[in-house]
């Protein structure tokens, strides 16, 4: 259950972002700017050691302003997962989360 709203309330801030004027409406309001470490590199290096983790994309969106896409991997046997923006061009992957022993009702569950 802990899971399902950590991934509940990632997916509901990305699209309160994904609309520009509910962005700058709510910003200041509740949104609170932070410093996170997030690692980019090439996309092949990436996508491979997402791959030899099993991960699958599961859920991908694309972001209108800022033309990024980001997508959802998961593994339903390990219950590991990554978060990642690509940049367009598709050269630069970002992992912006990755965690494991994680669940989903619409993964499946780690056995």
């Amino acid at each position: 259950m802990k899971h399902q709203v950590v991934i509940l309330a990632l997916l509901v801030f990305f699209l309160m972002l994904s609309n520009q004027s509910l962005a700058q409406e709510t910003s200041s309001e509740i949104l609170t700017p932070i410093q996170k470490p997030v690692l980019c590199g090439r996309a092949s290096e990436i996508l491979l050691n997402i791959k030899k983790s099993g991960e699958k994309p599961n859920i991908i969106f694309q972001n209108p302003v800022n033309n990024t896409q980001t997508l959802v991997f998961f593994n339903n046997e390990t219950g590991s997962g990554t978060v990642v923006d690509v940049m367009p061009g598709n050269k630069i992957w970002c992992i912006i989360s990755y965690g494991v022993n994680g669940w989903s009702e619409n993964f499946g569950q780690k056995t």
